[in-house]
């Protein structure tokens, strides 16, 4: 279930980092393809992403308004409730979550949950200059599968 990300609730974030506090946030890849992570406790989350909570709020807007386009693949064997990432892969975007929260032994990863059968890419978005220069983009390729934390650096 979205946690529905307020002025308050951002600032919480900026002040304790993803301690107690769930972020979702966007990313491309050197394709150009799209991805949501999703992390608590200790999830690292680039500053990139926490420069600007109106830039946060209008592309998560833009993406949550995106119409289902493609299916959903599930990629993850692990048990759980993925029904969030799923809806977000039918959308075109990878689904990944920051699992090591709920681990013995972390694998300083973000787990790769589902992936869309047809891939969006930031192109197709059709983003302001603004908000292409605000998205992360990471040196991955998000069909590999499970993203390792140094991609973040």
């Amino acid at each position: 279930m979205p946690i529905e990300i307020d002025k308050a609730y951002w600032e919480t974030i900026l002040q304790y980092g993803a301690e107690f506090y769930e972020l979702d946030w966007f990313a491309a890849d050197e394709k150009g393809q799209l991805a949501i992570f999703s992390g608590i406790r200790h999830s690292p989350i680039p500053k990139q992403v926490l420069r600007s909570y109106e830039n946060y709020v209008l592309l998560k807007a833009k993406i949550d308004q995106l119409p289902v386009s493609t299916a959903a693949v599930r990629i993850t064997r692990e048990s759980g409730v993925f029904d969030y990432s799923d809806d977000y892969s039918a959308k075109g975007l990878f689904a990944f979550d920051f699992r090591d929260a709920s681990r013995q032994k972390a694998k300083n990863q973000f787990d790769l949950i589902s992936r869309p059968a047809l891939p969006l890419t930031l192109a197709e978005l059709e983003l302001s200059d603004e908000l292409m220069n605000y998205i992360l983009r990471i040196d991955w390729t998000f069909d590999k599968g499970d993203m390792p934390l140094e991609k973040l650096q």
